[in-house]
């Protein structure tokens, strides 16, 4: 997440959304006084701790898919990072896509060894338990869905399948100039997200399987 409250907006990352994208132009060039966020070592900007307060547990990072830089508003609120005040408050943002190319986006950075296979996938990485932590891996927000970004209210949605403008419209909820061109930064490999969205499209059902899993994430204007 990032917050001004100079500004009084928040960006919410949503995993697989183009979220680090947006948290980089943001931290370069939006001038922000306050930002709620950890970033790993190696991950654009080096062992910086950015105000995190200490009511937010350390387990939060390390996990897979479960780190600071992801919490949901109710998450958030209940961890003392914003007060449901201000949020209520303030205007939100977060980005949304379609939930089939957002499973395939995770699995092609996490899981990219593993052959795609929808009802493998879904049965083992989504809706099993992590054997490392006995967690579900729906908690994590890799794979938690979309919509407990929403649960909250008083967030606008914008779609990843119209980047640029959505991505300008939260660069001007943040009071900042436009850069000339939005970057896209991923982590995941393209290779491995094309191959896999091949698959998808080339198995009947698969598109219903994952949005039967996925049921309020299909309803939202991605």
């Amino acid at each position: 997440m990032i917050i001004s409250h100079s500004k009084q907006v928040c960006f919410w990352k949503i995993p697989r959304t183009g979220s680090t994208s947006i948290e980089v132009v943001l931290r370069l060039a939006g001038g922000l006084d306050y930002a709620q966020d950890l970033i790993m070592e190696g991950h654009f900007f080096p062992n910086q701790h950015h105000n995190i307060p200490p009511s937010v547990p350390p387990a939060l990072s390390g996990q897979p898919g479960h780190t600071r830089t992801h919490l949901t508003p109710t998450q958030a609120i209940a961890l003392n990072c914003i007060t449901q005040a201000q949020y209520n408050a303030y205007d939100h943002y977060c980005m949304v896509r379609d939930p089939v190319d957002r499973l395939v986006s995770a699995h092609a950075l996490g899981f990219a060894s593993v052959t795609w296979n929808t009802e493998e996938i879904l049965r083992d990485r989504v809706q099993g338990t992590d054997p490392g932590t006995g967690r579900p891996f729906m908690e994590y927000a890799l794979f938690r869905p979309q919509v407990d970004w929403l649960t909250e209210g008083n967030i606008t949605a914008l779609p990843f399948s119209d980047y640029e403008n959505s991505a300008r419209a939260i660069f001007t909820a943040f009071g900042m100039a436009q850069p000339v061109d939005v970057p896209t930064i991923t982590r995941r490999h393209p290779l491995w997200e094309q191959e896999g969205r091949r698959l998808v499209d080339a198995t009947p059902g698969d598109r219903q399987r994952i949005e039967a899993v996925y049921t309020g994430d299909a309803a939202l204007n991605y």
